[in-house]
């Protein structure tokens, strides 16, 4: 992100600042002479979030420490012995699919190519992802299989531009363009509908297959303050959903057995961690904390947190945002 400087006609275009920092918030003296600006330059990566440590003890080790890119949508594998996400090098490529062990070693690149690669998910025998390929300008795109062993990636199906789910019969769950539950077989290739949420429209994000694929949930957000709507909700299609958690949710995310990991955000940006279950009960603060990442420059709707659970329930893979350079500049005499 740099400043740039054009006449009122629209003429003389032309770049003012140049660099790695993202250049931004500036102000212009009242002669005109001289800029300030504040240069920002940071990362977000991934990092382990240990469940199980104790008050004083380190809960938070980095997984990846490449200063270059940025490392999003943690996935742990069926097995919990790898970890796939997305990721992308700013300006100078389309977002791609990475494959690491799950403590961040080995990480081979496994899908890059014309398009955006999001999102990845794993099939129930951890031999292959599924994740939302797109092109930005199109405004839409598609759902698409890669085995891990490496190969050419296949479509599954045309979507709308979003991220899908995947059941443990290997079904795709994701959100149609008019908020209708979509269900997709890869065995006979054919999409069902399984509902329309009630409120669609304040769900930002598609559902997730509950354990036994027999109800799903979503997240609503609040609309205004003590939005008794807002919240994760579960529905079986059968019956009325069920509101389980209410509150401002930033993301979620199965956990071992028949509970789930939320977010909940507060208004001063922090955030609290819950377990709970897919009934409602055994509702839990979680200890150990995830700091919501935030920035003026890139996130103007709401902060986020994108996390993931283990299999084994000891661990979170979470984003964590590191920053690498913040300082104020100033150009005098601009031309």
């Amino acid at each position: 992100m740099n400043i740039w400087k054009i006449g009122a006609d629209g003429s003389g275009l032309r770049q003012v600042t140049a660099g790695a920092g993202d250049d931004a918030e500036l102000d212009i003296s009242a002669d005109g002479k001289r800029i300030v600006f504040s240069t920002l330059r940071e990362n977000i990566g991934l990092a382990q979030l240990d469940l199980q440590a104790k008050p004083g003890q380190q809960s938070v080790k980095l997984l990846t420490t490449d200063p270059a890119r940025n490392q999003f949508g943690p996935s742990y594998s069926p097995d919990g012995k790898r970890l796939a996400y997305f990721t992308n090098f700013k300006g100078a490529e389309n977002e791609a699919i990475w494959v690491a062990d799950a403590d961040g070693s080995n990480a081979v690149q496994l899908v890059r190519d014309e398009r955006g690669s999001i999102f990845p998910a794993w099939t129930p025998d951890g031999k292959y992802l599924v994740y939302t390929s797109f092109v930005a300008s199109a405004g839409k795109g598609e759902y698409r299989s890669t085995p891990i062993s490496g190969g050419v990636p296949q479509t599954l199906t045309q979507a709308g531009f979003g991220t899908a789910d995947v059941g443990r019969d290997g079904w795709l769950l994701f959100l149609g363009a008019k908020g209708q539950v979509e269900a997709f077989d890869p065995g006979d290739r054919k999409t069902r509908t399984l509902g329309t949420l009630p409120l669609a429209e304040k769900s930002p994000l598609p559902p997730r297959w509950s354990p036994d694929q027999h109800s799903i949930a979503y997240m609503v957000l609040p609309s205004k303050d003590d939005d008794s709507n807002a919240g994760l909700w579960v529905d079986d299609f059968k019956s009325p959903p069920r509101q389980i958690f209410r509150g401002w949710i930033l993301w979620f995310a199965r956990s071992p057995g028949n509970e789930i990991y939320l977010l909940e955000g507060k208004p001063d940006l922090s955030a609290v961690l819950w377990k709970v279950g897919w009934n409602g009960q055994g509702l839990a603060r979680i200890t150990a904390s995830i700091p919501l990442l935030y920035n003026l420059n890139y996130q103007r709707t709401i902060p986020f947190n994108l996390f993931d659970a283990a299999p084994d329930g000891r661990h979170l893979a979470i984003q964590t945002q590191q920053v690498l350079e913040e300082h104020i500049g100033m150009i005098e005499n601009i031309r």
